[in-house]
């Protein structure tokens, strides 16, 4: 199922391009020699585009909220080539498959989010964003010990794995796309139980679980738009939402 995202299409064009800025690395060249950078279209769009909808639906400020759903991005495709390295000592004929490069990669891409806060003024975002950064690794270090995890056999485990590496950083997407762009207290944390809850649903279905897990994380999700006021980006957010809930969304890991 193709996911059109048309009232945003500007605002993710603006976060590609600010992406593929990031990736050139100076006097090294474009990042991608150096690690493994093929994302699905899916996961290139996802975390931006919920962030982008939930902001729109507030007193957004587009520089500010692009801003954001770019060091998210970021956060995502760095936490990803960490996770995909070997510990493997054999040679290796792609430097991109071997340990150091990527983990180099991985490292700059993460310091890139204090840059970007930095000359946005958006230092007040560090604390929330490095706490981020710590779930999601905390989440890859859990994983890499329980490799061999399944719903039947670790159901807790692997709900907590997925709600630290995948969930939280969904619940930051829509949490603080909410409150840069002047959202209350009460809508900053409702957004933050949707991210959470679409998050679960996402991560287990990226898992290859099967859907009668998870079906109840995207019910919940859409239960708790009806608190929030509506809109065209509400609206569109609750469209996205309905893919997944259907069942319709085709998941592909990435690849490399």
């Amino acid at each position: 199922m193709t996911i059109s995202l048309q009232t945003i299409q500007h605002e993710l064009s603006l976060v590609d391009a600010r992406i593929n800025k990031e990736l050139m690395i100076r006097k090294s060249g474009h990042a991608g020699q150096f690690a493994h950078l093929e994302f699905s279209r899916l996961d290139s769009i996802i975390r931006p585009a919920l962030t982008i909808l939930v902001g729109k639906m507030f007193s957004f400020e587009k520089n500010k909220l692009v801003t954001l759903a770019s060091i998210l991005q970021l956060i995502y495709m760095s936490s990803q080539i960490h996770a995909n390295v070997t510990e493997s000592n054999q040679e290796v004929n792609d430097v991109r498959d071997g340990c150091q490069l990527p983990v180099l990669v991985g490292d700059y891409l993460f310091g890139k989010f204090f840059t970007h806060l930095s000359d946005h003024d958006m230092l007040e975002y560090l604390i929330p964003l490095a706490e981020i950064i710590c779930r999601v690794n905390e989440g890859a270090t859990l994983r890499n010990q329980h490799s061999k995890i399944n719903v039947n056999t670790s159901q807790e485990l692997l709900y907590n794995i997925i709600k630290m590496e995948t969930a939280e950083l969904f619940a930051g997407c829509t949490s603080l796309g909410a409150k840069i762009s002047g959202a209350v207290e009460a809508d900053i944390k409702i957004m933050y139980e949707f991210g959470l809850n679409f998050g679960l649903g996402f991560g287990l279905l990226e898992q290859g679980v099967s859907y009668e897990y998870v079906e109840k994380y995207f019910s919940q999700a859409e239960n708790l738009l009806k608190y929030v006021v509506s809109s065209e980006s509400s609206k569109e957010l609750c469209e996205l939402l309905s893919k997944f809930k259907n069942n319709e969304v085709l998941f592909q890991r990435m690849v490399g």
